[in-house]
Parts: structure tokens; sequence; C-alpha cells
């Protein structure tokens, strides 16, 4: 399962008014694309192929890794962040989203791979 990284409309708007402190989210922004060109994005489809459980695209979860350790936070924090702040779903692709795109148990599942 890949990651459906189509930006919503209303992204720059947002980004914009990030503040000095959002640098990180700024940056992860704008380079998540690079980080998880397709070919890089299949090798993590095909090492994290389903096991039953429902699939979470594995570049979304290596990016919600990258900013639960910015912002020091449990995986239980993370689902919060993702579903609450505008900057966790700037990069996450899902702005406006009232559930986040992947559970507690997709973290630890990820981690375990």
């Amino acid at each position: 399962m890949q990651w459906s990284r189509t930006p919503p409309r209303d992204i720059d708007a947002v980004a914009k008014r990030l503040r000095a402190s959002s640098k990180f989210f700024k940056f992860l922004g704008s380079v998540r694309d690079e980080l998880f060109a397709d070919g890089f994005e299949n090798e993590l489809v095909a090492a994290y192929a389903p096991r039953g459980q429902e699939p979470s695209p594995p570049a979304l979860l290596a990016m919600v890794t990258l900013l639960q350790r910015h912002e020091s936070v449990s995986d239980a924090e993370a689902v919060d962040l993702a579903e609450n702040d505008r900057r966790w779903q700037l990069v996450l692709s899902c702005l406006g989203c009232g559930r986040a795109p992947f559970g507690q148990g997709n973290l630890v599942r990820f981690r375990m791979g």
C-alpha cells in the first residue's frame, strides 16, 4: 500500500502561517516526495507487506516516526497530534482529517517489522 501524498489545496496557506519554530515541519513537508520517491517507497511496501492487519503505508509510518522523534512523543500522542495538530497534518498530507491515518498498533508493528 503506497502513501497518497496529494497535497490539499490549502497546504501553501497553512505552511505560510507556521511559526519560525515550526521549521522542521515545513522542511519535512517540502522534502517528503524526495524522501519517499517511488523506488524507495516500493522497497518499504515490499518490506512491510500486510500480515493480516489493516495496512498503513510504510512511508507514512516512517514520516510519523521522524515526527515522533522530533517531538519526543508516544504512539498515543502521535495519533492525537495527527488528528489535532495542523503541522502534523501538513506533513502527513491529511489536512483537516478528523481521524489519524494510522493507529498506535500500526506504529508498533512498523517498528517490529
